[in-house]
C-alpha cells in the first residue's frame, strides 16, 4: 500500500521506508533492539511523529499486534498500526547494486531545492542533478515562460558525470523530513 510507512526493525538497525510508487525513501537509523519486525503506519501518523521526532530527543518505542506506542518526555503517544502490507521495495536494492555514491549535506541541498520548487509549475516540476566530481548541479528549465535557473553545490562524489532527473516536489519532502548529510546511492539501470 503506497499510503503506509514501513517500520522495519532488526537486530542491526531500524529503516523506515516509504514509496509512492514512483520513488522510494529508506531512512536507516541504529536502535537498541533484540528482535526483528515489520510495522506498518500510514502516513499521516508518520507524518505526526516526525514532527514530534525532529526535536532530537531520545525516545523509547515499543509495540503490540495492533499499537505502536512512543515515548518520550514523560508523554507517550498511542498509533494504529495498519493492517495493509508494504510492498517489498528493497529487493529493488538487491536487484541494482549501486556503483556511485553522492554524499552531500542537508543544510546545503534542501534550501536549493526549496529555490528552484518554487519555480516549477504544474507541468513540469523537473529538476536536473548533474553530477561531476564533487559539484552538484541543479537545474530547471520553464519552458512556457522561457527561463533557466540553475545552482552548484559542494557535494562528496567520485566517478563519472551523470545526469539524473526528479520531480522537485519528491525531493522537497523527502528532504524536509531529513537533518543530516544525504547519501544517494546511484546505479546505471
Amino acid at each position: 500500500n503506497y499510503h503506509n510507512v514501513l517500520i522495519s526493525i532488526k537486530p542491526d538497525g531500524t529503516k523506515i521506508a516509504s514509496t509512492d510508487g514512483n520513488v522510494i525513501f529508506e531512512y536507516s537509523m541504529t536502535a537498541a533492539v533484540g528482535l526483528s519486525e515489520n510495522l506498518t503506519i500510514s502516513r499521516n501518523i508518520a507524518s505526526y511523529l516526525i514532527q514530534i521526532l525532529s526535536s532530537g530527543e531520545e525516545c523509547e518505542l515499543s509495540y503490540s499486534n495492533s499499537h505502536l506506542f512512543l515515548t518520550m518526555q514523560g508523554k507517550e503517544i498511542n498509533a494504529i498500526l495498519s493492517s495493509s502490507g508494504f510492498p517489498p521495495y528493497s529487493k529493488v536494492f538487491e536487484m541494482q547494486k549501486p556503483d556511485k555514491k553522492l554524499t552531500i549535506d542537508n543544510s546545503i541541498i534542501a534550501p536549493a531545492i526549496k529555490r528552484l520548487y518554487a519555480l516549477t509549475d504544474n507541468d513540469n516540476q523537473t529538476v536536473k542533478f548533474s553530477i561531476k566530481e564533487n559539484l552538484l548541479e541543479l537545474s530547471f528549465t520553464n519552458q512556457l515562460q522561457k527561463y533557466d535557473a540553475k545552482e552548484t553545490l559542494p557535494c562528496e562524489y567520485h566517478g563519472e558525470a551523470i545526469d539524473i532527473a526528479f520531480n522537485a516536489n519528491y525531493i522537497n519532502n523527502m528532504l524536509t523530513a531529513i537533518e543530516e548529510s544525504i547519501e544517494m546511492n546511484i546505479t546505471d539501470g
